[in-house]
């Protein structure tokens, strides 16, 4: 969703919204989920630099030259991402990404389905190898991975939405990308009303590498 969403893990009883809030307020890193709800992992409260993975800029499959005119044309393609927190050290949670050239996204990513784990995405170039993404997303009841609702409302909307917006820093070859993104979790199903309270913030990191056409896998 992480090309996803976050999720906060907290069952929407009446003191839903004060929980996210408190933790925040404290200092301590909330429960979350990244993508569309992958695994938890930690997210700050500040922004943070994301390292570069020992995998990054390694692409995969038979890389073919990628063209150099177009406007935001090197980020267009299929990628393999893998979700971090701030300190860049990878989460677990992977999923596969596609941008389009009408700059729209879509990722499927390794969260639970019943939370949803396809979402969608519009991106922008914002300046030579730097883009922007905003990625909204809808959370959904799954009372066997995230513990709300019951086996008769699984898959359900969970009253709550959210988005991640990310600047993505995409390598010279156009092979890799490392991204800092930051989320918020509203109550209510629309993520960007700016009178819905917020229930969670945070940072995390993205880093994606290129899926290249590989001929060799053809039969």
């Amino acid at each position: 969703m992480m090309a996803g969403r976050i999720v906060g893990r907290f069952k929407f009883a009446p003191l839903v919204a004060g929980l996210p809030a408190l933790a925040m307020v404290l200092g301590m890193p909330a429960p979350v989920r990244a993508g569309c709800a992958p695994p938890p992992i930690a997210f700050s409260n500040s922004t943070a630099e994301s390292k570069a993975a020992s995998w990054a800029a390694m692409p995969q499959g038979m890389a073919a030259p990628m063209a150099k005119n177009g406007k935001g044309q090197k980020l267009i393609g299929l990628w393999e991402d893998t979700y971090t927190d701030t300190n860049g050290n990878p989460s677990g949670t992977f999923q596969f990404e596609q941008y389009h050239d009408d700059q729209t996204e879509i990722e499927n990513d390794t969260a639970p389905t019943l939370t949803g784990n396809v979402c969608l995405g519009t991106w922008k170039q914002l300046q030579g190898n730097t883009y922007g993404l905003v990625h909204p997303f809808f959370n959904f009841q799954d009372v066997n991975s995230n513990g709300e609702g019951s086996e008769a409302t699984e898959g359900q909307p969970d009253g709550t939405s959210g988005f991640y917006a990310c600047n993505i820093d995409l390598a010279r070859d156009g092979n890799s990308f490392q991204s800092k993104c930051h989320v918020k979790l509203v109550a209510g199903m629309d993520p960007f009303n700016s009178s819905a309270a917020v229930l969670f913030q945070g940072d995390f990191g993205i880093q994606g590498k290129r899926i290249a056409f590989d001929q060799t896998l053809v039969p």
